[in-house]
C-alpha cells in the first residue's frame, strides 16, 4: 500500500540516491581490490633487478631481486629489521633489509656459497626513509673510513628504494599479495564497509517510511484524510507535519508520534566540535521512549525560524495534551519517570488480567 505525497516522495528519492551511492562505493571497492590483484600478478610475473627499478624510478611495492656479492651490516630497526649495505658483480651498491625472524635462514644460505659467488635475493622494494638515509650515510662512511657518501649524493650511489628480502627467499601468494597490494586491499575494505553502511542506511530509511505509515494508517484513504485535513500544518524548515492526531517528522527515517502518547517535550541543542549545529525537540512518550525529532538549523540566519517552528509544535502538543510536561528540569524529569512507571504497571496489570481471562475461557 502506497502512502505517498510530494514530501514522502522527495525523501524516498533521497534515500534511493543514498542507497545508490552506497552501491557505487561497493563496486568501487571491488575495482580497487581487482586493481590490487592485477598489480600483484604483474609484479610477480615480471620481477626486475633492483638496479632497473631504481633507474626507471618505479618506486616501492615492486617485486625485485639483487645478486649479492658483498654485504656489510649497517643498522637495525627496533630489533625487527636488519639493514645491510650490499654490492653486486657490477659493483653497484644497494641497501638490503632482512627481518630478524628470517636472518638465521639467510645466514645458512649465504654460508653455502663461496666468497666470490653471487647470491640472488628476491623481495619487495621499499622507500628509503630520511631516518634510514641519515643512519646509512654515517654507517657506510664508517665502513670505508672516509666521508665519500653524503645526503646529497646518496640517491646517486644507493637509490631511493631498498630491497626487503622475502621469507626464505620465496615470493608466496599470501605474503606477496599483502606486501605488494596492502594499500589497495585496505582501501577496498574501507570503501566496501562505508558503501555497505550507506546502502543499508538508505534501504532502512525507506523501509521505516513504509512500516511507520502502515502501522499508523490502515488504508490510503485514512492517510489522505489526515494529511489533507484543513488543520494539518507543514513546517518546511523542520520537515514536520502537524496533523490533528500525529506529529510526523520526515528525515532519512520516518518518525510518527501520537499526541496522546506524549508526556514530556523540551528542545535539545546539538553541537559539533563545540560549534552549534542543530536543535531538535526531544519528545518522551508514556512507554519511556524518547524521540529527537523536528530538527532545525542553529545557524544565525535560521535559528529564529527554527525556534518559531518548535514553539508552534509545542503549542500544538499542549493543545492536544494539556497535562504534557514542557521543559527540561529535574522536576519534570522526576514527574515523567513517575508517569512512565505508572503506565508500565498499568500495562502489566492489564496483561495479567488478559492472561487470567484466557485461562478461564479455556477452563470453560
Amino acid at each position: 500500500m502506497d502512502f505517498n505525497n510530494k514530501h514522502f516522495d522527495k525523501q524516498f528519492a533521497k534515500n534511493n540516491r543514498t542507497s545508490l551511492y552506497g552501491l557505487i562505493l561497493i563496486f568501487v571497492a571491488l575495482f580497487i581490490f581487482l586493481y590490487g590483484i592485477i598489480k600483484y600478478n604483474i609484479a610477480r610475473s615480471n620481477p626486475n633487478s633492483l638496479n632497473r627499478i631504481i633507474i626507471e624510478e618505479k618506486g616501492s611495492d615492486q617485486i625485485a631481486y639483487v645478486d649479492v656479492l658483498y654485504m656489510d651490516y649497517i643498522a637495525t630497526e627496533t630489533d625487527v629489521l636488519h639493514y645491510y649495505f650490499v654490492s653486486d658483480e657490477d659493483n653497484l651498491s644497494y641497501i638490503l633489509g632482512i627481518y630478524e625472524k628470517d636472518f638465521d635462514w639467510y645466514a645458512d644460505e649465504f654460508n653455502k656459497y663461496g666468497e666470490d659467488e653471487a647470491i640472488r635475493v628476491v623481495g619487495y622494494t621499499r622507500h628509503i626513509s630520511e631516518d634510514l638515509k641519515e643512519f646509512a650515510v654515517d654507517a657506510i662512511n664508517e665502513l670505508y673510513d672516509e666521508d665519500w657518501l653524503t645526503l646529497d649524493n646518496f640517491e646517486d650511489y644507493v637509490g631511493t628504494v631498498y630491497l626487503e628480502a622475502a621469507k626464505k627467499n620465496n615470493i608466496t601468494l599470501l605474503e606477496g599479495f599483502y606486501k605488494i597490494s596492502s594499500l589497495p586491499i585496505v582501501g577496498s575494505i574501507i570503501t566496501f564497509i562505508v558503501g555497505l553502511f550507506i546502502r543499508i542506511f538508505g534501504k532502512n530509511g525507506n523501509k521505516s517510511y513504509k512500516e511507520a505509515a502502515m502501522n499508523t494508517w490502515e488504508t490510503k484513504d485514512d492517510f489522505w484524510d489526515e494529511m489533507n485535513d484543513p488543520s494539518t500544518i507543514w513546517l518546511e524548515n523542520v520537515k514536520t507535519y502537524l496533523t490533528d492526531k500525529h506529529i510526523i517528522f520526515m528525515d532519512s527515517h520516518l518518525s510518527i508520534v501520537d499526541y496522546e502518547d506524549i508526556e514530556i517535550v523540551y528542545p535539545t541543542e546539538h553541537y559539533v566540535n563545540h560549534s552549534p549545529d542543530n536543535i531538535t525537540l526531544t519528545i518522551g512518550t508514556n512507554m519511556d521512549t524518547k524521540y529527537d525529532i523536528c530538527r532545525g538549523s542553529m545557524r544565525r540566519k535560521q535559528i529564529d525560524a527554527t525556534k518559531e517552528s518548535h514553539q508552534k509544535i509545542i503549542q500544538k502538543i499542549i493543545e492536544k495534551k494539556p497535562n504534557c510536561l514542557v521543559g527540561y528540569n529535574q522536576e519534570n524529569l522526576d514527574a515523567y519517570r513517575v508517569i512512565c512507571d505508572a503506565y508500565k504497571n498499568k500495562k502489566s496489570d492489564q496483561d495479567i488480567s488478559k492472561d487470567s481471562n484466557e485461562e478461564i475461557d479455556e477452563g470453560e
